[in-house]
């Protein structure tokens, strides 16, 4: 029920409803509208069948449907990898001098421990890890290599 600024269920079945009349050139039946409590039990309810088979069995049977719908498929971030060494080396400021070089890397998958796995343009693999590191939108992560 609210529709601007972003997209609500309601809307989504709106357009489906636009699209079916258009390819099939007849009226359709108006769709429900969908209320609160039913998405919700939906919701809770299709959870429930998840949680129960990851007690079961783990992540694995679940990791089709989890990347089938998860918004970082084919993504590109820049790595901004390197160190922060002293410039005590001659220099005259004294202060730190960065060593940093960026790579461009596209999001994978998810490596075996359920990080975001990620690949460079020679096919080197990385895996984005968060614990410890700094997650940067805009200059960049942390990464560590993988064989």
């Amino acid at each position: 029920s609210n529709s601007q600024p972003t997209t609500c269920l309601d809307d989504i079945v709106a357009n489906l409803q636009q699209r079916e009349q258009q390819q099939q050139q007849q009226q359709s039946a108006a769709a429900a509208k969908v209320n609160k409590e039913q998405l919700l039990a939906s919701v809770l309810n299709h959870l429930e069948l998840c949680f129960d088979q990851f007690e079961k069995q783990g992540f694995l049977p679940l990791e089709p449907l989890y990347l089938s719908s998860w918004m970082h498929n084919n993504q590109q971030v820049e790595l901004e990898e390197g160190s922060v060494e002293s410039a005590n080396n001659g220099s005259s400021s004294g202060g730190p001098a960065e060593q940093r070089q960026r790579v461009t890397l596209t999001i994978v998958g998810l490596s075996p421990y359920g990080f975001l796995l990620a690949v460079d343009a020679t096919g080197q693999q990385y895996e984005l890890t968060p614990d410890g590191n700094s997650l940067d939108m805009m200059h960049g992560l942390i990464r560590k290599k993988l064989n």
